[in-house]
Parts: structure tokens; C-alpha cells; sequence
């Protein structure tokens, strides 16, 4: 009987102390929002919009500060984009393939920073109220993630900017190049 009291307190430590998985849990689930919008070449006028992004993560344990995160999220983009005077919607979904630095900062704080491959998987286009498929039109991307976040035992939250290199289309809607560009929070739920 001691021993099982025992063990659960233990247990019970470990799992309610705010600090034990603060410097880097094994892996999580995340899920949160993006402010999407477009960096255009020659400059046209963009609004953010939101999306949701939701994924899973792991982190392998290289050194005590120093750690390596692979990530694989859903991740949807939406812009509204001003064509001849009108402000229509892009929808853009990707599967997302991170890999990611995580540094320990202090008192449970951490950064992330690292390259994301960004797989289409919808490109929808509202002109107007009708909505035109666009997904063969639009090409994966190569973006640098940088991220804040905290750790509050086996929950978190974390900001991130990401920024796309490649132009999101096959042939620039419009006649101007648009590439990705996401501010992100996330909540976190630790393993």
C-alpha cells in the first residue's frame, strides 16, 4: 500500500509540476491560427486573413539546450488579394514537413528556428462568390520558420513567423509574384 502511495505521488509530481517538461517534451500535438498574407512583386495591395493550423511534433534530445524538433502540421492559408480594384480570397492548404532547431533560453522559454517544405494539398480562389480551383497552379514551397514559445508543464503556446522563398504560382494570377508569408500561434499539448 506504501509503495502504490508512493508511486502515485511521484507520479502526481512529475506530472504537475510546472517545470518538468519545460526545457523539452519528447513530442506534442499543437493547434492555433496564422495571420497569412502575401510579399508581392511589384507591390499590390494584400489583407491577411486567418487560418488554422494543427500538427504533430517530436523532439529529439542532441544536447541539453541545443534539440532537434521534426514537425508535420496542416497548415491553411488565407489572403485577400486585390485584383483591377477588387478584393478577392485565396485559400491555400499545405501539409507542412519542419525541421526545426529548439534552443532552451530560460525559466522554460525557448526558441525555435529552422526550414519548413511546404506541400500543396487546395488552392481555392473566391471571384466574387464563386470559387475557382487553383490547385494545380500552385507550387510547393521552402520557408524559414522562426519562433518564442513557453512551456507550462505539459502545456505551451508559441509564436512564429514564417516566410515563404518560392513564388506560390505556376503562373502569377494577376501578373504579380506572391509569396507566403504566416505570423502563428499555436497551443501546445506535451507527451
Amino acid at each position: 500500500m506504501k509503495v502504490r502511495i508512493g508511486s502515485l505521488a511521484a507520479l502526481a509530481l512529475f506530472l504537475f509540476t510546472p517545470d518538468v517538461f519545460a526545457q523539452a517534451p519528447a513530442g506534442g500535438a499543437f493547434i492555433g491560427f496564422n495571420q497569412s498574407y502575401y510579399a508581392t512583386q511589384p507591390k499590390n495591395e494584400t489583407n491577411a486573413k486567418q487560418g488554422l493550423v494543427a500538427g504533430v511534433f517530436g523532439v529529439l534530445r542532441r544536447e541539453k539546450t541545443l534539440k532537434i524538433q521534426p514537425e508535420l502540421q496542416f497548415s491553411q492559408r488565407r489572403v485577400e488579394v486585390n485584383y483591377a480594384g477588387s478584393l478577392q480570397t485565396h485559400t491555400n492548404s499545405y501539409v507542412n514537413l519542419g525541421l526545426l532547431l529548439r534552443t532552451n533560453l530560460f525559466k522554460g522559454l525557448y526558441s525555435t528556428q529552422g526550414p519548413q517544405f511546404m506541400l500543396p494539398v487546395s488552392g481555392k480562389l473566391d471571384v466574387n462568390g464563386t470559387e475557382l480551383d487553383l490547385k494545380d497552379n500552385i507550387n510547393s514551397d521552402f520557408s524559414l520558420v522562426v519562433g518564442l514559445g513557453r512551456q507550462f508543464g505539459r502545456i505551451g503556446v508559441e509564436a512564429r513567423w514564417d516566410s515563404g522563398f518560392k513564388r506560390i504560382e505556376d503562373a502569377p494570377i494577376g501578373n504579380f509574384v506572391k509569396r507566403n508569408r504566416a505570423i502563428t500561434v499555436i497551443g501546445i499539448v506535451a507527451f
